[in-house]
């Protein structure tokens, strides 16, 4: 299904790779139910649907699947397909941060630098983005190399951005 889904050895199919999916999440494969949720919630090769996308997060982070936890806070966090509840999406971050997911303490630090559904707080921001960054998640490596470069949440550090950009193309 990614396969069809990237156009990987095969030419490019949306529709096919939500169809593969959808079936191999219907016999209990809950990466591929994730991956049905994220076709809906962008309009991938279906179209969109916001609510089923929230319904197959929700079935997936009950599963431990950790990118669906951050997709049903992203959710939450934003009211796609769901009432904006800014309390559980901060709740389900604060969840990943707890089982060390990458991505959680990603949008997590992104919460606490804008202020969304937390209050401001930069130094908390830096540090768990630097982190999401030590744990290999590429995004955080990347804006963490934005933030030293363009002093924002920090001071400006070339020597450090160059580390995180070329940290984040390996």
């Amino acid at each position: 299904a990614k396969c069809y889904q990237k156009g990987l050895g095969c030419p490019k199919n949306e529709t096919l790779a939500f169809k593969l999916f959808k079936i191999v999440s219907g016999e209990g494969d809950f990466q591929s139910l994730y991956e049905v949720g994220v076709c809906y919630l962008y309009g991938i090769g279906v179209e969109k649907n916001p609510k089923e996308a929230f319904i197959c997060f929700t079935m997936c982070k009950d599963q431990g699947i950790e990118e669906a936890n951050d997709a049903l806070a992203c959710c939450m966090l934003n009211g796609v397909g769901t009432v904006k509840n800014e309390e559980a999406g901060i709740e389900l971050l604060q969840y990943g941060v707890t089982k060390e997911y990458p991505i959680s303490y990603y949008n997590l630090s992104l919460c606490y630098a804008l202020g969304k559904g937390v209050e401001k707080n930069d130094a908390l921001a830096l540090e768990l983005l630097q982190k999401s960054a030590d744990l290999e998640y590429g995004e955080a490596q990347y804006y963490l190399g934005k933030c030293y470069e363009f002093a924002n949440l920090t001071q400006t550090d070339y020597k450090k951005a160059k580390y995180w950009y070329k940290k984040a193309c390996s």
